[in-house]
């Protein structure tokens, strides 16, 4: 396992680690820095020191000229790195005999963040601390060692036109790149943010209530997750917008809707982007709005909104819908959003569609500006990726599972066979035996008689 050794002083390593090589000293202006050094415990002695962590470490103590930040980023960098190379060479659950930390992509950058928050015992500030330490980390070998060996990840350079797997965002200051929160997997107490099937079984639950409420609540979450409608678009939907009626012919699959309003959108008269989403969604809230609707409805209240409160008769607030979503079914707006994205994504990519194109399509059908920086869709769409590879490992293995199940039918039916090769063979062995006996009695009789 990879450690840090924090010496005091060369003497007082010297002592403790007699084997290992010297302290790594810089004089730093007014200060010496005597920092931590990163040693690789399953190397020999002479190859404990791991050459680039230590080389990035002088690289902060040289160029950082606060010297509490200095400190802080000496020590935060070093035990970034220390949990990162620990995790590539022996904890990762997807660890292969010939890995490396240079052999990195997007997928392993996001297991690490898994294992920080499920493992580690960090808090959530302190994690997200150590993924931009290690990204920075191969920043500083993309720009100071110019080598090629390295699998960078997480670096956008619009001036080279190059774009890699994690995406960045362009900051002043020290460092001219900085990476936005990763998607996590596993969120601890609250999966419903990442999981589709979340979604699936809030809208079930609020079906199976058999109320009014319940269809109300179904139909918004159902026209969050699958059109992508913002917590103000669902709000301001008008019955007007579902007065088209849907072609029964089974080809078209999608409908469109006329939203009211668009966020960032105030000018009065200008109506709402165009959502795109599932036929049978529309048809159930065109039912909706000729049936339970109705009830919903209170003398002398005259409000053309789709989704009423019961106890007014009036539109839902925006606090009240997010309110009412996460008390009853545990679910937000923003984050039903998010999974919308991501599932958009994967159906895109699946068509082998580009990550440029899926990307604009997706942001056209959020209805995102493009004067943004997208993080959002950024972040779902390596969410769609990690989805996709775990969908892909599960096909895999369910496809090996079934050849070996197949193969263990074979093998059964081999062992059945020559089980019953082995019987056929002792019957003819006595048969071969009977019909010998029978010759040579044959014989005695034929001397019998001659004689």
């Amino acid at each position: 396992m990879f450690q840090i050794i924090k010496t005091r002083s060369e003497a007082t390593f010297r002592r403790d680690h007699p084997d290992e090589n010297p302290p790594l000293i810089l004089d730093c202006g007014r200060v010496v820095w005597r920092f931590p050094m990163i040693i690789n415990l399953s190397l020999p002695p002479e190859r404990r020191m791991h050459r680039e962590g230590n080389e990035f470490l002088i690289y902060l103590a040289v160029n950082v000229s606060d010297a509490a930040s200095r400190a802080k980023y000496i020590d935060d960098a070093s035990l970034a790195l220390t949990y990162w190379f620990n995790f590539v060479h022996y904890l990762d659950d997807r660890k292969r005999p010939d890995r490396n930390e240079w052999d990195v992509t997007s997928s392993d950058l996001m297991r690490f963040r898994i294992y920080l928050q499920n493992h580690a015992g960090l808090s959530n500030a302190r994690v997200e601390d150590y993924i931009t330490w290690t990204y920075r980390f191969y920043w500083y070998l993309d720009h100071f060692r110019q080598s090629d060996k390295y699998g960078l990840i997480g670096i956008n350079k619009p001036e080279r036109n190059e774009t890699y797997p994690i995406y960045v965002n362009r900051v002043k200051g020290m460092w001219p790149f900085s990476i936005p929160n990763t998607p996590s997997l596993l969120k601890g107490s609250k999966p419903s943010k990442t999981f589709w099937d979340d979604w699936s079984n809030a809208i079930e639950m609020a079906v199976a209530s058999k109320s009014a409420v319940g269809t109300r609540d179904a139909l918004i979450m159902e026209l969050i997750q699958k059109f992508g409608l913002r917590r103000e678009e669902i709000i301001t939907l008008e019955v007007d917008a579902f007065a088209e009626r849907a072609p029964a012919s089974s080809a078209i699959t999608e409908m469109q809707i006329q939203l009211s309003k668009t966020k960032n959108e105030t000018r009065k008269g200008v109506k709402g982007r165009v959502a795109s989403g599932p036929k049978d969604v529309y048809l159930r809230v065109q039912k909706f709005i000729k049936t339970s609707r109705k009830r919903f409805i209170k003398a002398g209240i005259k409000d053309n909104a789709v989704f009423l409160s019961k106890r007014t008769g009036k539109r839902l607030y925006l606090t009240t819908l997010s309110g009412e979503l996460k008390r009853k079914y545990q679910v937000t707006p923003h984050d039903g959003r998010k999974v919308s994205a991501t599932h958009q994504f994967i159906h895109y990519l699946d068509q082998g569609m580009s990550e440029k194109t899926a990307m604009m399509l997706v942001a056209e059908n959020l209805g995102h500006s493009q004067k943004t920086g997208g993080v959002t869709l950024q972040q779902a769409y390596l969410q769609a990726q990690i989805l996709r590879e775990k969908r892909e490992i599960k096909t895999t293995s369910e496809r090996l599972e079934g050849y070996q199940s197949e193969n263990d039918e074979l093998k059964l039916e081999v062992a059945n066979q020559e089980s019953e090769i082995q019987h056929k063979n002792q019957v003819i062995s006595t048969q071969a035996q009977q019909l010998q006996a029978a010759l040579e009695e044959i014989e005695r009789l034929k001397a019998l008689n001659s004689g």
